[in-house]
């Protein structure tokens, strides 16, 4: 079931076949053509897409730097074990290559924040899809353990470890 349509603008919509929180498409009347200010995303045809910026494009922030902006990552995954904290660079390397790979489909997959902890390290992105993505790369390349749940409030929180 998708309550998106009874969303007003601006808001979050709730889509449970997902389970998580997805921003509603801006009208396409109204903003297609954009583009995002800090990335330079085009917003077209229904989608956000790299390419040329139309001639009449409106301002707006694309969902990706909106969630920058606002530190409202839809997922995390932390590496746990003791190859992840000695090879932290590899690791790190993995995620990169997997973002890079997914990015070029979609602007809106982006790796928020990559910090060490103590026993691993832990990322931060803006889309469910690039997680899971880089979660279940980990899991086929090196093995070990990968559990997924969703908290109350939608975010995908994921754990590796080896």
């Amino acid at each position: 079931m998708n309550f998106e349509p009874n969303v007003r603008r601006g808001e979050w919509a709730w889509q449970p076949a997902n389970r998580r929180y997805l921003e509603p498409k801006p009208p396409v009347t109204v903003l297609s053509p954009a583009r995002c200010p800090d990335c330079e995303a085009v917003y077209y045809e229904g989608r956000w897409r790299w390419g040329a910026v139309p001639f009449a494009a409106h301002e707006v922030r694309c969902p990706a730097c909106e969630r920058q902006r606002r530190q409202l990552p839809a997922a995390t995954l932390v590496m746990e074990g003791a190859s992840v904290a000695r090879h932290r660079d590899e690791f790190k390397r993995v995620a990169l290559q997997r973002e890079e790979a997914l990015q070029r489909d979609n602007p809106l997959q982006r790796l928020m924040d990559i910090e060490p902890t103590p026993g691993g390290m832990r990322l931060t992105t803006t889309e469910v899809q690039l997680a899971r993505d880089i979660g279940e790369t980990l899991r086929e390349r090196y093995g070990g353990r990968l559990d997924a749940e969703y908290d109350k409030q939608g975010m995908l929180r994921m754990r590796w470890s080896r």
